[in-house]
């Protein structure tokens, strides 16, 4: 098994693992925080190491033979017990950077006044003002372990067992569109009103929910009562988050690709909404999966920014979720998009580390990967499951706190047999791995409850029931079929897909939200002509009119009326005639009534 990196950090180990040495090209290695206390010889004998991390062991020296480790660039021995430095070190060639802060080191040696110039070598505080002559990288720490152990506690919460997490951190033009979509008035009152039906859900609700995601928005919005709507959540003992993110601004110089803004007062921002009682946040980075894209620039620079994000999030004491968001695009099949994903998620990490931000204190967002809408080649349930987590397990550190899934089937039942396969798949899943429902999913709950008040016991009825099939799904025993909402019956595909931007024209096979609520045109005006002729029309006439008559044809409402336009200006071109002319023998009458 061919493996270039591996997480082993946070793992307890008392001495470096043996099987270690049985991977074949193996370049970088973490053991950070563990209790090891030396580095075995063997280990020399991996040349092909590049980076080694281990930091906050228990080292108290470093061998002689270091040197062995030919190719050797990254070398972080931090917060460990070491008083002296062999002086072996000073002659590898390819080493770029030594970090040996937070040990109990008195001098250097002499050797490295020859060196210096060509790695960087960190030291501590209290060795500092003797070694300016080096050229050195500024001094860090990492958080603290009581802070670390504070949004751990926050990750354990939100992934528990068969609980999920609802977002509805749609944008204010966002959720007007959806509700435009099925004839809802788009003002704030009905956004506050939709809301405060969902979070007000009988405190059943805390049995499938374990966090809910708002827009900063909310924060700010209040009930009828006066009462805070996020506070509705707090009292089911509910978490609540906030999206930090301001949406995404085109990429300079790349095919169409996006990188997110809102870095700007972030950390003002991510205390207020920890004064209101948020315990999470989440930022949002979008990749186009197509033939040219993502380009390296895009990779790099929403890896770059996500990490800034993390690493406001934890000062601040509250856990950040990163979301990446595959999105593919054109025929995308799923071997590239395992390839591209790998790839992003491998990034992203990387530049956490560099950020020096714990991944004991972050959760991942992502969706299980899903063909391109052109892609010819189809994929099961089980194929798409055991490419995810295969992906996963290749890309993720074992010590990140959890991984939110978010399944898009198109259709609440499709996505449903999607979590169901990933749940009951054999393959390893290291981390907690927990479902969300966002507004696609929701948009049954919107047409449920048309806006009126005695809708809404019935669509928050809906939306336990939703959970509850999640829920059933993601412990692998939902039976596919018992969950079919409306939309799913009623609604196509491309118009569920597009809710963010403005819809298409519905096909004519595909019926409009007003079109059930409310009997057709054609229809109604029927009912309202036969009204009209019973209550103007004799008991003498009705029984007539009830007789049998010849079967009508109907016509296309819009050739009729043009028709008869036609008709009328014929007649007003005629020319009057005389009077006699024009009179008809009663003969001609009579066959006029009859037909």
């Amino acid at each position: 098994m061919n493996k270039t990196t591996l997480h082993w950090s946070y793992l307890n180990f008392k001495d470096v693992p043996m099987d270690l040495y049985l991977y074949e090209d193996l370049e970088e290695v973490y053991l950070k925080e563990n209790f090891i206390t030396t580095i075995p010889k063997w280990l020399l004998n991996v040349t092909t190491l590049k980076f080694i991390h281990l930091a906050g062991n228990n080292l108290n020296a470093i061998p002689e033979e270091m040197y062995l480790l030919e190719n050797l660039e990254f070398l972080d021995v931090s917060n460990n017990q070491l008083r002296e430095l062999p002086k072996t070190i000073g002659y590898m060639d390819r080493l770029q950077r030594l970090n040996v802060s937070g040990n109990e080191l008195t001098e250097l040696p002499a050797v490295f006044q020859n060196f210096a110039l060509r790695f960087l070598l960190q030291i501590g505080k209290q060795f500092r003002a003797s070694c300016l002559k080096f050229n050195m990288a500024t001094y860090y720490t990492y958080p603290s372990r009581s802070l670390v152990d504070e949004m751990h506690q926050i990750a354990k919460e939100l992934t528990a067992p068969a609980h999920g997490i609802l977002i509805t951190d749609d944008a204010p033009s966002q959720l007007d569109k959806q509700m435009e979509m099925f004839g809802l008035e788009c003002c704030e009152g009905m956004r506050i009103a939709y809301r405060s039906m969902l979070f007000s859900t009988k405190d059943t609700l805390k049995e499938y929910v374990s966090g809910v995601a708002v827009h900063p928005e909310v924060l700010d919005q209040t009930t009828p009562n006066g009462c805070a709507l996020h506070c509705q959540l707090r009292r089911k003992d509910i978490l609540v988050g906030v999206t930090v993110d301001k949406g995404l601004v085109p990429l300079l110089c790349t095919y169409g690709e996006y990188t997110t803004q809102g870095l700007d007062e972030l950390a003002g921002r991510c205390e207020m909404y920890k004064d209101c009682g948020c315990d999470y946040t989440m930022w949002r980075a979008q990749y186009n999966v197509s033939e040219f894209t993502p380009s390296y620039l895009a990779i790099l620079e929403n890896a770059n920014t996500l990490a800034k994000f993390a690493a406001i999030s934890q000062s601040k004491r509250m856990l950040p979720v990163i979301e990446v968001d595959i999105i593919p695009e054109e025929d995308s099949d799923l071997e590239r998009l395992e390839k591209v994903t790998e790839t992003v998620l491998v990034s992203v990490y990387k530049a956490l580390f560099d950020h020096h931000v714990s991944l004991e204190a972050t959760m991942l967002k992502v969706p299980a990967l899903r063909p391109g809408p052109k892609c010819e080649k189809r994929n099961s349930p089980g194929q798409i499951s055991r490419t995810t987590l295969r992906l996963l397990r290749h890309a993720v550190p074992l010590s990140v706190a959890g991984i939110i899934l978010h399944v898009d089937g198109k259709t609440q039942d499709k996505s449903l047999c999607q979590l169901n396969a990933l749940a009951n798949d054999p393959s390893p899943k290291p981390w907690p791995l927990t479902f969300c429902i966002d507004s696609l999913m929701q948009a049954s709950l919107i047409m449920t409850w048309a806006g009126q008040d005695k809708n809404v016991e019935k669509t928050q009825e809906d939306l336990l029931k939703l959970f509850h099939a999640f829920s059933q799904a993601s412990q692998g025993s939902y039976i596919p079929g018992s969950m079919k909402s409306l939309v799913d019956q009623c609604y196509c595909k491309k118009a569920l897909k597009n809710l963010k931007l403005t819809p298409p024209p519905l096909p004519n096979d595909c019926m409009k939200y007003y079109e059930i609520c409310r009997l057709p045109t054609a229809l109604a005006m029927a009912s309202k002509t036969d009204k009209n002729i019973e209550s103007s029309t004799p008991a003498s006439a009705v029984d007539e009119l009830s007789e049998p008559t010849a079967e009508v044809k109907v016509e296309d409402p819009s050739t009729s009326i043009a028709e008869a336009e036609v008709k009328e200006e014929e007649q007003s071109s005629t020319p009057v005639e005389d009077s006699g002319a024009n009179e008809a023998s009663p003969n001609d009458s009579a066959q006029k009534s009859e037909s």
